[in-house]
């Protein structure tokens, strides 16, 4: 075999496994779990028409939270957010939740459909609220429904039927449509806040709610 040949068959194979490695170092388009993936060309919005929220729709500020019901961080801002909701006037204060499981929580989407589930019963606030304040009796769990069942009855809740929404995935696509408004929105921790648009993307303590709601109802 010529030198020239050798030289070509060299290249050639550096060429392919060039390639392969370009192909298996590619970056995969899934940044959660559960079956979510990212749709770059997604549109985000703040608030959608079947997130859970209270207060006035057309109230003078509008605090959306972006929240994974499995972060420490999310449970620890919990009592300011639902403090502030009673400071204020249902014309003054809307609250919007977002669900924005991270992949780092291999539980956050089944909590999150548990909380739905909840809401279908008119629970949402006082099931998210057992969720963070008992996250270390299921965030590390193979299987949490056991103990999310056990919430449901401490909330009187329709047990087989808040089963059934839970198994099922009923609100999957809700929980996946806060998912991709978070990214489009360049939502990458919980707790993200955003009040009247601007983002905050720390929890916030009570005084610092008040402060920027007060200076916001004044203008």
């Amino acid at each position: 075999m010529s030198r020239q040949a050798v030289i070509m068959i060299v290249i050639a194979i550096i060429i392919i496994g060039g390639g392969i490695l370009l192909f298996v170092n590619e970056e995969p388009t899934d940044r959660s779990n559960g079956g979510f993936t990212v749709d770059p060309g997604h549109v985000g919005e703040l608030v959608r028409e079947d997130t859970y929220q209270t207060g006035n729709p057309d109230a003078k500020v509008t605090i959306v939270e972006f929240a994974d019901l499995q972060c420490p961080a999310c449970a620890t801002a919990f009592p300011a957010v639902k403090a502030v909701r009673q400071l204020y006037s249902a014309d003054e204060l809307k609250i919007v939740f977002r669900h924005f499981p991270l992949n780092i929580h291999k539980n956050g989407q089944v909590a999150s459909l548990a909380a739905e589930a909840a809401r279908e019963q008119g629970k949402f606030e006082e099931m998210a609220e057992l969720l963070f304040a008992r996250q270390s009796q299921w965030n590390t769990v193979g299987n949490p429904i056991n103990v999310f069942l056990d919430f449901a009855r401490e909330l009187e809740l329709d047990t087989e039927q808040f089963r059934q929404a839970v198994e099922t995935k009923k609100y999957e696509d809700l929980v996946f449509l806060g998912m991709q408004d978070g990214y489009a929105l360049n939502v990458n921790s919980t707790p993200t806040f955003f009040i009247n648009g601007e983002p905050y993307r720390q929890g916030l303590s009570l005084d610092e709610f008040q402060k920027i709601i007060n200076q916001m109802l004044a203008l």
